[in-house]
């Protein structure tokens, strides 16, 4: 098993200050829609993100590990992502590219959707495509796909537009169509929506510096 929606192990991390506001869902269009086979899929269409070009978050997820210097703290990357429900996060085996994240690469991450416990999601993803143009990975339960994330990134004059789409539920046809909605209720995936929207955001206000200063790039 390689997805798990608790794991109680670990208490909720204590909120950063950060000299940000997060972005309020009213910033972007989402969207929820059940499919034909009883998979529920929730997308969100974020605003353009300021600053932030599609090299630098190929650059970032390839680079998630380590520290990153906001508001005069030192803290771990992976929660400035997300200072309030970021965990910890850590890159289980390498890619087919041997970078630690790219096509066949797998990555682990514990979070708390909105601060709350029973939005808890300790994940192994598996990376199926990772380059300038988007983000695809899925999450297995005994082997079968219950998760995929697909993340697209386009270049506009005001930032990086992402487009993201959140698929739950197995294609088990009845079956699939029954038990989505018992693990993956309704409120997890608006949960999702929100805690989305908010590292999406968040990723002007730290990530322009941080890649031109491990870089020496612009972008």
């Amino acid at each position: 098993m390689e997805l798990t929606w608790r794991s109680m192990a670990h208490p909720s991390p204590t909120p950063l200050a950060v000299p940000w506001e997060m972005k309020p869902v009213a910033s972007a269009e989402p969207t929820e829609q059940e499919l034909n086979d009883g998979r529920v899929r929730y997308a969100v269409r974020h605003e353009p993100i300021a600053d932030v070009t599609p090299r630098m978050l190929l650059w970032w997820f390839d680079n998630m590990a380590g520290n990153v210097e906001v508001g005069g703290q030192v803290i771990p990357r992976f929660r400035a992502w997300h200072p309030t429900d970021h965990v910890r996060m850590s890159y289980v085996t390498r890619g087919r590219n041997d970078h630690r994240m790219g096509p066949g690469s797998k990555f682990r991450t514990l979070e708390d959707r909105g601060q709350d416990a029973r939005y808890r999601v300790d994940l192994v993803a598996e990376v199926q495509r990772l380059d300038e143009g988007g983000l695809t990975y899925i999450g297995r339960w005994f082997g079968v796909e219950v998760c995929r994330l697909e993340c697209t990134f386009d270049a506009t004059y005001r930032g990086t537009l992402v487009t993201s789409a959140l698929t739950v539920g197995g294609t088990l046809g009845l079956l699939g169509r029954a038990v989505t909605p018992r693990v993956f209720a309704r409120s997890r995936g608006l949960a999702w929506q929100r805690h989305h929207v908010e590292e999406v955001g968040n990723w002007q206000f730290f990530l322009p510096k941080l890649f031109r200063d491990e870089t020496g790039s612009a972008g």
